[in-house]
């Protein structure tokens, strides 16, 4: 089993794009779940040649792990709302901050469920029109939050997220109605999202590198689509 560990501050990152004048000049950022214990995102601004300059600090309300899966995605952009979420990993329950991008304002931190939380892994996120799914790796379990105006969630339901072999949530990602989740045991299972929380394709099934004795998955990737040939 790859249990990866970071002693590493910084543990996840995403790049957002926000317009700072009527212009429509746009300046990029980068931001962070800093993971630390009482923890924070970080914005850094992109410069020439990719230089990043720190921006701004703001503390999610919650408190980091320090480490965990280094695959697990603890922070996501909700570019129709312009809104960024951040796992609070330690929080016992789980919490998902959301932050405003445009005033890189907290609006709040929202808990699953009493019995959500990350353990000693970490919590994912992932995020579809209108909804965020929380991976919380200790519980066994996706939470599904609706999205709300101004960056604010509403926990929603729980689902059981449990690996062929009892492994934890590592990676998940969402493509269109369909999630794919890998767990830490080898196994992945694809989730049906078409009516809010997930419901299980029943495809759960060791991964080919593991049959093959190469390890585990350690998170998901980009999807590919085969399409039919165009006639002549």
């Amino acid at each position: 089993m790859k249990k990866l560990y970071s002693t590493v501050v910084i543990v996840a990152v995403a790049v957002v794009f926000c317009t700072a004048t009527s212009f429509a000049q746009v300046t990029r950022y980068v931001v962070t779940d800093d993971d630390n214990f009482s923890n924070s995102a970080t914005f850094y601004t992109i410069g020439a040649g990719g230089a990043l300059t720190q921006s701004t600090v703001v503390p999610t309300g919650g408190a980091g792990l320090g480490g965990g899966y280094f695959s697990t995605p603890r922070v996501n952009v909700v570019r129709a709302n312009g809104c960024i979420y951040v796992a609070n990993n330690a929080d016992n329950p789980g919490t998902i901050a959301g932050i405003v991008e445009s005033t890189q304002t907290l609006a709040g931190t929202f808990p699953g469920s009493a019995g959500d939380n990350g353990g000693s892994y970490g919590i994912g996120i992932a995020v579809a029109p209108g909804k965020l799914y929380a991976g919380f790796a200790g519980s066994g379990t996706i939470g599904t939050f609706r999205v709300l105006a101004g960056c604010m969630l509403r926990f929603v339901k729980d689902t059981s997220a449990i690996g062929l072999n009892g492994g934890a949530i590592d990676g998940m990602k969402v493509h269109g109605t369909i999630l794919v989740v890998a767990y830490a045991d080898g196994s992945i299972e694809s989730f049906n999202i078409a009516s809010g929380a997930p419901v299980s394709n029943g495809d759960k099934q060791l991964s080919s590198g593991y049959n093959l004795g190469y390890g585990v998955p350690a998170g998901t990737g980009q999807f590919s689509e085969t399409r039919p040939a165009a006639r002549q």
